[in-house]
């Protein structure tokens, strides 16, 4: 009788002790997961902040670049002034450019 009341006690503090294991290897197992995931999300932020950094000096690099090409296209007009205020002689030939200059002497030789 002693032994099946013996018996009878064991079990369940063996059931006890066998959850509390399955418990601790479980959170043990979780916490891993939580430290892994953690890890990769560190990574990826690095990364986007990284690929933020590389957009925005593209962009800066397409405004600088942007920039330069305008001032030199106002340059280029302050060289080379538009084609009316060229004097006739000087302007390039093509068919509308004839028929301008000779209005333009016509209204010279009056």
């Amino acid at each position: 009788m002693k032994k099946l009341l013996a018996l009878s006690m064991l079990i369940p503090l063996v059931m006890i002790c066998s959850c509390k294991k399955q418990d601790a290897a479980a959170e043990q197992q979780l916490a891993q997961r939580k430290a892994e995931l953690d890890t990769r999300e560190k990574a990826l932020d690095e990364r986007e902040r990284a690929l933020a950094e590389k957009e925005k000096l593209a962009r800066a690099a397409m405004i600088s670049a942007d920039a330069q090409l305008r001032a030199l296209k106002k340059n280029a007009l302050r060289m080379f002034p538009p084609q009316q205020s060229l004097p006739v002689w000087r302007r390039p030939i093509t068919r509308s450019s004839k028929l301008v200059e000779k209005k333009e002497l016509k209204s010279c030789a009056l």
